[in-house]
C-alpha cells in the first residue's frame, strides 16, 4: 500500500515510517507542501537530520521538493501543523478527501478541525504509535471499513486518555511506543 505521511516532526515521522515500511507499505514523508493541485501535492520531503529531533525547517531548498500524484496514494495520515508554505494539514486534507483517499488525523489536539475537513478518523499524535501496534489505526483496516476503523479508534483513543490521565495522577510517564517520547523527559 502507498501511504503519504504528512507531519513536521521528525522524531515521530520516522518511527511511524519505519513501522509501516516493515509491514511492506511504501511511505512518502513529508513535513509540508509548496503547492496543492487538483491531483497532486508539491511536498516538502522530512528531514530524516534535521538539528533538533521534534522539528525540522525548510529553508526554500528545492532539491527537498517532490511531486506528488494523489492518484498512487491508498492512504494518508496528517497532522495538523506543518513547515512551509502550505502548513496547516486542514489545508491538505480536503484536496485528499476530494481524491478518495482515507485519512488520519494524527495531531497533538486539533484532530476534531482535520475531521471536519474530511480526514476519515483521528487520534492524538502520541497514541499513533500505540494505535499502530494495537492494530486500531491498520491502513488495509482503515481503506475495507473507514467507519469502523474510526470508532475502534475513538474507542481507543478514550480508553488511552483514560490511561494517560491515570499516569499522570500518579506521577508516573505513561508509555507512548515513541522510543524518543518514551526516553527524553
Amino acid at each position: 500500500m502507498n501511504i503519504l505521511l504528512i507531519e513536521d516532526a521528525p522524531a515521530m515521522a520516522l518511527e511511524i515510517k519505519q513501522w509501516l515500511e516493515q509491514r511492506g507499505h511504501d511511505v512518502i514523508w513529508i513535513i509540508g507542501a509548496t503547492e496543492l493541485g487538483d491531483t497532486r501535492i508539491v511536498g516538502i520531503r522530512g528531514n530524516p537530520n534535521a538539528a533538533e529531533p521534534m522539528q525540522d525547517v525548510w529553508n526554500g531548498d528545492v532539491d527537498r521538493l517532490v511531486e506528488i500524484d494523489l492518484s498512487g496514494i491508498d492512504f494518508a495520515m496528517s497532522d495538523a501543523g506543518l513547515v512551509g508554505p502550505v502548513n496547516r494539514g486542514q489545508s491538505i486534507v480536503p484536496v485528499l478527501k476530494a481524491n478518495g483517499i482515507v485519512t488520519c488525523g494524527i495531531a497533538t489536539v486539533v484532530n476534531n478541525q482535520l475531521i471536519a475537513c474530511g480526514a476519515s478518523m483521528g487520534t492524538p499524535k502520541h497514541y499513533a504509535m500505540l494505535a499502530m501496534e494495537g492494530g486500531y489505526l491498520d491502513p488495509g483496516s482503515a481503506l475495507a471499513d473507514p467507519a469502523g476503523c474510526a470508532a475502534a479508534l475513538e474507542l481507543f483513543n478514550q480508553r488511552t486518555a483514560a490511561e494517560f490521565e491515570q499516569a499522570r495522577v500518579q506521577k508516573r510517564r505513561p508509555r507512548t511506543g515513541f522510543v524518543y517520547l518514551d526516553n527524553h523527559p
